[in-house]
């Protein structure tokens, strides 16, 4: 969250995705990523990418959620999930829950496909 204050921004960086085959079909995932702030208060606090089918999809997206409340910020957290986006539907792959600290961190992480993530 950045600018001093109780009102700032959260920036969030998707970068790319890898190995991202189902494992019934041995096809690639039409793979997408959301990030919403929790707890949601409306349907715009959630963002996502475009989908991408491909096994190692790039998104180099960044999402902002602008006018973000600290003291709101210390019950809540970040979403990201990934999805295989489909037609009607779309299935959750995998995700994790952040919660936001007070100070500015860099947090790098990737989910893989047994639904485990790593951060660096």
């Amino acid at each position: 969250v950045s600018a001093p204050g109780p009102v700032g921004q959260l920036q969030v960086h998707v970068v790319e995705g890898a190995g991202l085959v189902d494992m019934e079909t041995h096809k690639p995932f039409n793979a997408c990523i959301k990030c919403g702030i929790l707890p949601a208060q409306n349907h715009l606090a959630t963002l996502q990418t475009s989908p991408r089918n491909n096994t190692y999809p790039t998104w180099s997206k960044e999402f902002t959620f602008p006018g973000l409340d600290r003291a709101a910020l210390q019950n809540g957290g970040l979403e990201v999930l990934l999805t295989d986006h489909r037609f009607f539907h779309n299935d959750v792959i995998g995700g994790i829950r952040l919660s936001i600290p007070q100070k500015k961190p860099t947090i790098t992480s990737q989910i893989n496909t047994d639904g485990k993530c790593i951060f660096k």
